[in-house]
């Protein structure tokens, strides 16, 4: 089944209902500091996202987003806020799950990895694409569980890398693809099989890189916390999410891997993913 998300900007006098933080309901991320960043929030049986240093924006049950700016944001940067933000969480809104993580394609299926931002999963996703693998997912990775297995839909995405990783690389990241006027996107038309899934885990510089294979009640606790939920106040939608992370933890291994956060120290750590991930996978 194909999920069709589109955006419309919002005309220079629409106005956005305000999130209510006192509510129960009310969704808030908050950054390093501890400042609210973003908030996901019901106004009369409406779901909408402000984000202060971007704009709101309302997702429909037919996959209409409409955006509206705050003043002077660039449209550039509406735009890369629904690809990023908006759309993983949305379509866990419509009923898709999708996990805060990176992938790259290997011939024996997808590889994974999931963890807080500035843990280090596009690093390693571009540190592996390096070496010839096709990074397929930044920051959002859309799945479906079946009887076979669990298949993962490409959204569209642009690697970001941290300026530590930009430099150590030395090499130009793809830039974002385009979007269509109408922001246009389709989930669903490219499938592939998750072969493996890593939970990042950071250590003290000069321990040596570990993966260790999670139990099934680990990895529950270890995903959850990586979802994209715009709310777990559904009770529909809440189940359906657990439902899909139980399958998901049956279906697919799923590793910690542990590792420190220097760079230089890079090249061991993902010769530790090819020896353990990729080549046991294939």
């Amino acid at each position: 089944m194909i999920t069709t998300l589109t955006l419309a900007l919002g005309a220079s006098d629409t106005r956005a209902p305000m999130p209510d933080e006192s509510d129960p309901a009310t969704l808030v991320w908050v950054d390093y500091a501890g400042t609210p960043s973003a908030y996901f929030y019901r106004s009369d049986d409406e779901y909408w996202a402000y984000l202060p240093a971007v704009g709101a924006f309302r997702s429909g049950r037919d996959g209409r987003i409409l955006a509206v700016p705050g003043e002077g944001v660039p449209e550039s940067l509406v735009v890369d806020t629904y690809r990023r933000t908006i759309v993983p969480m949305t379509l866990q809104l419509l009923g898709r799950q999708v996990l805060h993580a990176s992938a790259v394609e290997t011939r024996a299926g997808v590889i994974a990895f999931c963890a807080d931002s500035q843990t280090g999963k596009s690093t390693i996703a571009f540190g592996l694409s390096q070496r010839g693998y096709r990074v397929c997912a930044d920051d959002a990775l859309a799945f479906e569980t079946t009887s076979a297995g669990v298949q993962v839909f490409e959204l569209p995405f642009s690697i970001r890398l941290r300026p530590a990783s930009a430099k150590y690389f030395d090499t130009p990241v793809p830039p974002a693809p385009e979007l269509g006027p109408d922001g246009l996107i389709s989930v669903g038309e490219k499938v592939a099989p998750l072969a493996a899934l890593c939970v990042l885990t950071r250590q003290p510089e000069g321990e040596r890189v570990r993966l260790a294979r999670l139990d099934a009640d680990a990895v529950i606790q270890r995903l959850l916390p990586h979802a994209y939920c715009f709310t777990l106040l559904d009770p529909e939608l809440k189940r359906k999410t657990v439902e899909e992370y139980l399958r998901l933890a049956a279906l697919v291994p799923v590793y910690e891997v542990r590792f420190a956060a220097a760079i230089d120290e890079l090249p061991g750590l993902l010769n530790e993913i090819e020896r353990v991930l990729i080549r046991e996978a294939a």
